[in-house]
């Protein structure tokens, strides 16, 4: 099945709040299949790891690893991330291309 948008990605979360994993672990592993646009976006905008870190008052080696996906993105990291680079959730997760 390809997921289209990160809404369907919800909706499929819902019907499996019965399922043995987590929802994040569902939500991770549905995640992973598509590209993850951090590294993309923050080179557009010439800003470092400690840069993004700082505006986004994160932690550098946190964003290292979710560039990396050695680490599960939050939904509160997408929604800061979505916030400062000022696109959609589709978009950052890979959904959409525009």
């Amino acid at each position: 099945m390809k997921l289209e948008n990160a809404n369907q990605v919800l909706n499929l979360l819902k019907d499996f709040v019965n399922f043995s994993m987590s929802k994040q672990d569902i939500f991770w592993g549905l995640m992973m299949s598509n590209k993850i646009r951090l590294r993309e976006l923050r080179e557009e905008r010439n800003l470092s790891q400690a840069q993004l870190a700082r505006e986004t008052d994160m932690n550098k080696r946190v964003i290292s690893h979710y560039e990396a996906n050695e680490r599960k993105l939050t939904v509160e990291a997408i929604d800061k991330f979505c916030k400062f680079f000022n696109v959609s959730a589709d978009y950052f997760l890979g959904f959409k291309d525009e």
